[in-house]
């Protein structure tokens, strides 16, 4: 039993684990960037919102690093589409029984896996470096 507790324990840490650093670490570490923006600019990458407008470097740190990046999508100009994604977990549980004459024994697990349904969270498209338009 002890040891399905630490699987458990272990998968959901596995599955909270991975979404890359905090709004306020992401602020704290490009911090000289940030004090040189605009404060509606500021106040905005705060709230964890971006606008038309803002460069790759305000979109980062608002939004975190995407999932996805196309470069040249649509072909003409400078232009990306930045896609951050949301993977929803898939979790299997098993328990096995067995035994063999006098001898017997039970066994469990856990085992998680990212990527079960995949859909697109959010979408950035930039040309020339600054945001065309977007959606949440």
């Amino acid at each position: 039993m002890k040891t399905i507790s630490i699987s458990l324990a272990l998968a959901c840490i596995a599955i909270t684990g991975c979404s890359g650093p905090s709004l306020a670490t992401r602020i704290d570490e490009g911090m000289v960037a940030f004090d040189s923006w605009p404060i509606e600019v500021q106040e905005k990458v705060r709230a964890g919102e971006i606008e038309v407008g803002f460069d790759r470097e305000q979109v980062r740190m608002a939004w975190g690093e995407p999932d996805l990046v196309q470069e040249n999508a649509g072909g003409i100009g400078d232009s990306e589409i930045w896609l951050w994604e949301k993977k929803t977990p898939r979790i299997g549980i098993g328990i096995g029984v067995g035994s063999y004459g006098r001898h017997s024994g039970v066994s469990g697990s856990v085992g998680t896996s990212v990527g079960g349904d995949i859909r697109v969270k959010k979408e950035v498209v930039f040309k020339d470096g600054k945001v065309d338009s977007y959606s949440n």
